[in-house]
């Protein structure tokens, strides 16, 4: 875990989760675009485009707000991890899903875009709730030093 936490840190952990969101932004809008001239009903196309969008700013907002956060700056990695372990574990499950011998995912694509959407978001969650429950131990054992100095 500690060789991740330097990649990401390297990167920019905040940078990894805009990255992400943006990504999701512009590939709903492509993936849109390109349904709706496929022929597809726009309203279709509106409304799964509109969420995974949607789960796309909350990631770029979400990774821009840390720094205004109350987690501390070395914590920001495993918020950075746990996004990409959302994505990872959904995406890993999609591909395992498509490939096995019975019905696969009829518009790839679209599932991609939407579960790992979510599941990212839902990493982004856990990654800050576990920074959070980082920065209260640390704040914690530092009082205790000072107290017991």
């Amino acid at each position: 875990m500690d060789h991740w936490k330097r990649v990401l840190s390297a990167i920019g952990p905040r940078t990894v989760v805009i990255g992400l969101g943006t990504l999701y932004i512009v590939s709903s809008l492509a993936w849109g675009s390109v349904r709706i001239q496929g022929g597809t009903p726009a309203g279709n196309v509106v409304v799964v485009s509109s969420l995974i969008c949607l789960l796309g700013i909350t990631l770029v907002y979400g990774g821009s707000a840390l720094s205004r956060s109350d987690i501390r700056p070395e914590f920001y990695p495993d918020v950075a991890g746990w996004t990409l372990v959302g994505f990872g574990v959904m995406f890993g499950m999609l591909v395992v899903y498509n490939s096995q011998p019975a019905d696969s995912i009829s518009n790839p694509a679209q599932t991609i875009l939407f579960l790992t959407s979510f599941s990212s978001l839902a990493g982004f969650g856990v990654g800050i709730y576990d920074a959070r429950a980082k920065t209260r131990a640390t704040e914690l054992e530092e009082t205790v030093a000072k107290l017991e100095a």
